[in-house]
């Protein structure tokens, strides 16, 4: 069975400059196998615009109802997919200033749920309205990144993972997404609609041979578990705001048992000593349920946004946190009260 990281970021790290926050994110997470491609500091919807421009011979432009669907190429898709190809350049120059070998580079994105979802029709609703679109983006999503996975093995030597963004899932698959009037919402995915839209990333997914993609964003163990199975994933970071105390962890550990990869997500909103209260909170759950010790290996943490506000606390935070995974597999010190 595949063993989790100890600890998984999202690419909100410190750094002024692309470079800067590159040269960080190598440095503190190399020996992890898994390295956050960091966001963009713009304030703007990186995570959709990053997204679409991943697409394959699908492109978007800006309406006043959202981003737009189109079939020909747009100003917008191109000034992205530029930014992005800026980002990549920098991490592929970080890794050969760090001497970093072999690296695993982990990129956050939308997942095909939440992107049809955020994308419209020329009518001004979602695609979630036209299941054959949806269906083509997904298809286009899992093309672009098997694209963009073969370029960066042959010209820097570096793999990629995934890190899928599903904040959309629960609502599109339980028919909660409201149409553009408002007065109505869309026709619910289903487990069956929910398989057909992650099921192109499978197929896709063949072309990167022992990839870790985790899906993220998503609060039900259940409808994570039709995502993972239908989209060929390796694990979840469940989202929650709760503590994580035995009843929430235990919702996931069948998902453990069964072979997935579960990395619960830290908060560091209240900073190092909130951090280690979550954390003792997590390992004490681990403990109640009563893992098996190969499941407790497949167990990790992860941290969302926040880190790049600690500033010169944040290579500490990551310490932290990968004590904490230690302890959560049951071998490693606790972390100290």
């Amino acid at each position: 069975m595949t063993e989790a990281p100890l600890v998984v970021l999202h690419g909100d790290v410190p750094g002024a400059t692309r470079l800067e926050a590159a040269r960080w994110s190598i440095g503190e997470t190399a020996e992890s196998g898994r390295v956050p491609v960091p966001d963009p500091r713009e304030e703007k919807p990186w995570l959709l615009l990053r997204t679409v421009s991943l697409l394959a011979d699908a492109f978007v432009d800006l309406q006043p109802y959202g981003a737009r669907l189109q079939s020909r190429p747009t100003r917008l898709s191109e000034q992205e997919a530029a930014e992005f190809r800026q980002d990549l350049e920098a991490f592929a120059v970080a890794a050969a200033l760090e001497g970093a070998e072999g690296l695993t580079a982990s990129l956050t994105i939308c997942g095909p749920v939440t992107l049809a979802s955020r994308l419209h029709t020329h009518a001004g609703e979602s695609l979630l309205s036209d299941r054959g679109a949806a269906r083509f983006v997904a298809e286009s999503l899992a093309e672009g990144v098997a694209r963009l996975a073969g370029r960066l093995t042959a010209d820097h030597g570096i793999g990629l993972e995934l890190l899928l963004v599903e904040d959309r899932l629960e609502d599109a698959a339980d028919g909660r997404v409201r149409t553009a009037s408002r007065f109505a919402t869309y026709r619910a995915l289903g487990p069956s609609g929910v398989r057909e839209l992650w099921q192109p990333w499978a197929a896709a997914g063949q072309s990167r041979p022992g990839a870790r993609d985790l899906l993220a964003g998503v609060e039900s163990a259940a409808t994570a578990a039709e995502a993972l199975a239908a989209g060929g994933l390796a694990g979840v970071v469940p989202a929650t705001g709760a503590p994580w105390s035995p009843r929430a962890l235990e919702a996931w550990a069948p998902l453990v048992e069964a072979g997935s990869l579960v990395l619960p997500a830290l908060s560091v909103r209240s900073g190092r000593a909130g951090l280690r209260s979550a954390a003792r909170d997590l390992i004490a759950a681990a403990d109640a349920v009563g893992l098996a010790e190969d499941a407790r290996g497949r167990l990790g943490v992860a941290l969302g946004e926040g880190l790049r506000a600690q500033g010169a606390e944040a290579s500490g935070i990551v310490a932290e946190l990968r004590r904490s995974g230690e302890a959560l597999r049951g071998g490693a010190e606790r972390p100290r009260h």
